[in-house]
């Protein structure tokens, strides 16, 4: 990240994402639906229409007609989608973003140059290989390519959702509650071992917790109290265990497949 996108991204950390799109009823962006949320492809010869089960229900269209990507649009909050087919892989380019959304439920900022190049392939009836590049050039020092896999999901149907958060906007503080001073921190820091051959090394700065493993880089922790955190990207959750004389022995993992245990070394 750019130096300014980082401190912006801790900041959101800090503030237990108080500033969410999500927690204003606001659109998230692309990425975000294209890794958590449920979507419906709806295809014809000259567009392409995604289907989104988030709030507020939003959609995006995707032309096929060989037209370009406007030269100047109105900033879009998931912007303006052009698409081609190469081969059995459909490549969509989408440009003209805002700055108002998040890259991500984390909090990675976006601006006015982000360009998403998405490649989507049906490698078999129920399994999609889905890539998509992020170049923003203003809040990253490089483009970056993030993969996963869409599974089918037969005899359902999307939900209408309908956000009206707005209403408790009176009573979100940002106060997450929890204050973790730097020596608590830096009590958290090692390598954990998941099992042999898989670790986790823990990072601390100031008063802020980091990861690096389980395919992150480097992914700060939100805490939850001064032992309990949860991920800024996942639903899993870290748990770090001291043993009598206060001393951090292991840490737990907790995620969709269970409870891990991760021994510090």
């Amino acid at each position: 990240m750019q130096p300014w996108a980082e401190a912006l991204f801790l900041q959101r950390v800090r503030d237990a994402r108080k500033d969410s799109p999500l927690a204003r009823c606001l659109p998230v962006s692309a990425p975000f639906h294209n890794f958590f949320n449920l979507t419906r492809v709806v295809q014809t010869p000259a567009l392409l229409l995604m289907l989104y089960e988030s709030p507020n229900s939003p959609h995006r269209t995707v032309f096929m007609d060989g037209r370009d990507l406007p030269v100047n649009p109105n900033p879009a909050w998931l912007g303006y989608s052009v698409g081609r087919w190469e081969g059995d892989t459909l490549v969509i380019v989408t440009a003209g973003f805002n700055d108002r959304a998040w890259l991500d439920s984390g909090g990675h900022p976006q601006t006015e140059s982000l360009r998403l190049t998405e490649r989507l392939r049906r490698r078999d009836f129920g399994h999609m290989d889905f890539e998509t590049t992020i170049d923003d050039p203003k809040a990253f020092t490089r483009p970056f390519t993030i993969k996963t896999e869409r599974l089918l999901a037969p005899d359902t149907d999307l939900l209408e959702d309908v956000c009206e958060n707005e209403r408790d906007r009176p009573r979100m503080s940002g106060d997450p509650g929890v204050r973790l001073r730097p020596e608590v921190a830096a009590s958290y820091a090692g390598t954990y071992e998941l099992a042999p051959g898989r670790q986790l090394v823990i990072v601390a700065e100031a008063d802020l917790v980091f990861v690096r493993g389980l395919g992150e880089p480097k992914l700060p922790l939100l805490a939850q109290s001064q032992t309990d955190f949860m991920s800024t990207a996942t639903a899993t959750g870290f748990v770090f265990v001291r043993d009598a004389r206060g001393a951090v022995t292991h840490l737990l993992v907790r995620g969709a497949e269970g409870e891990v245990k991760a021994v510090r070394k």
